[in-house]
């Protein structure tokens, strides 16, 4: 059977959902027990990581309890997992004994043979898809990251204080470390704007979740406060614009940069549930593990048509064209991909990615000042593209994606001819704050 293969990469930093009390092991299984295979990719070394021992599970919509039941017992699932905090109960996390090979499980799983009690016909089949679950870390490359701040921010976790009384306006999701709002200021955050889940009906829930720890604290316990200053970046430009809005803050990186896929696909839909209208995601990965097309992630985003992903392009100077970026890559209307350009926009950052079919716009991604230091990647790019699509959305809550990359376009200020013009992106324009 031919070998399965996963691109893994994260560009300035990478997602780090996870199971209850996972940490440095991945679903029980740490990563030297995992498969970890190398390529080279535009010169760059990138580390693939899939995990030996689970799947992540989708099921068809007829699919029911009891059909459920039957599947985990006929393919042997050792322990499974459901997503925390929303009410999709089509996704799983399936685990198996460490013994087995995860491939031709896979393989099995979607091309059943049939047996004792499996139905032949294919549409009577308690029908259950299954994809890699993969495993990554923060921050590979070295050309471009969040240089350390000169100042400690407080370990005071609490952000109940920064919770808004009624939601007004609208609703962004960060997918990130977390925010640690006990710094800010009002050049930062204002007093109270984070998402209010009180009428959520879910207890436990205050506003976003950790889907790192499992609990409703979402603080950034990156030693960088990486979702901090992304988070930041949309905050200080919706305040200039006076744009009404509230963060929706989804833990999904941990404070070491280990993440997977089945939690991001969980956290995904803890935000569409809440109605979140803009999610931020400076976090990306390469794979050729699953249909671009056709998976999880692009069938529940193609759901929430007038939903709008900001996604960075990546770090790793790779033309995505040639080496596909995710999740900016998806091929769907909803994703806008974010390039990044030095601080006066005179060039492509020379560690940015780019493509001319698959990456949107460049951004600044140089020179952001972020509490007294110089921060850079396409992560602090994309998310002055959130800021501009907000304010759009904010005129229009209507507007398509379609129209909102026309208006972008139109504003957009054309490279001047000083940049590279090996690296290219879809409409060449430069998004400005």
């Amino acid at each position: 059977m031919k070998k399965l293969i996963i691109f893994f990469i994260v560009f300035n930093l990478s997602l780090a959902c996870t199971v209850p009390s996972q940490d440095e092991n991945f679903n029980s299984t740490s990563l030297e027990q995992q498969q970890n295979k190398r390529v080279a990719v535009n010169a760059n070394t990138v580390v693939k990581n899939y995990s030996s021992n689970s799947l992540v599970i989708k099921y068809g919509n007829w699919v029911d309890s009891n059909q459920k039941r039957f599947l985990r017992s006929y393919f042997n699932v050792s322990s499974y997992q459901l997503c925390n905090k929303c009410s999709n109960a089509s996704i799983e996390l399936w685990m198996f004994d460490d013994n087995i090979e995860i491939e031709p499980k896979k393989e099995t799983i979607n091309n059943p043979t049939g047996g004792f009690g499996y139905p032949t016909n294919p549409n009577e089949r308690e029908k259950a898809i299954a994809y890699v679950e993969f495993n990554y870390t923060i921050n590979t490359s070295t050309k471009s990251r969040l240089l350390k701040t000169s100042i400690t921010p407080s370990s005071n976790t609490n952000y109940t204080n920064h919770i808004k009384t009624i939601n007004n306006g609208l609703t962004i999701a960060v997918f990130d470390t977390g925010i640690n709002p006990s710094f800010g200021n009002a050049a930062h955050f204002p007093e109270k704007f984070l998402y209010n889940a009180a009428s959520d009906g879910i207890p436990g829930v205050y506003s976003g979740w950790d889907f790192v720890n499992n609990d409703d604290n979402t603080f950034d316990d990156d030693p960088n406060i990486h979702g901090s200053a992304v988070t930041s970046i949309i905050t200080r430009n919706l305040n200039y614009y006076n744009i009404p809005y509230q963060i929706l803050p989804l833990k999904v990186c941990n404070s070491n940069g280990k993440g997977n896929y089945f939690n991001l696909i969980c956290s995904l839909n803890f935000a569409l549930e809440r109605k979140a209208s803009i999610l931020q995601m400076s976090l990306g990965w390469y794979n050729i593990f699953e249909n671009p097309s056709n998976n999880i992630f692009t069938n529940l985003v193609s759901q929430y048509p007038n939903v709008t992903l900001i996604c960075s392009a990546g770090n790793d100077e790779i033309n995505n064209d040639l080496q596909t970026h995710f999740p900016s890559g998806y091929p769907i209307n909803n994703i806008i991909a974010v390039a990044s350009c030095n601080q006066n926009a005179t060039d492509i950052s020379n560690w940015s990615n780019y493509g001319k079919t698959t990456v949107d716009f460049f951004a600044k991604g140089e020179g952001i000042d972020f509490l007294q230091t110089s921060i850079q990647g396409t992560s602090f790019a994309s998310p002055n593209v959130a800021a501009k699509v907000a304010f759009f959305k904010n005129n229009n809550p209507t507007i398509s994606n379609l129209s909102l990359l026309y208006n972008l376009n139109m504003i957009g200020v054309t490279k001047p001819p000083s940049f590279n013009n090996s690296k290219l992106v879809k409409y060449d324009k430069i998004i400005n704050p």
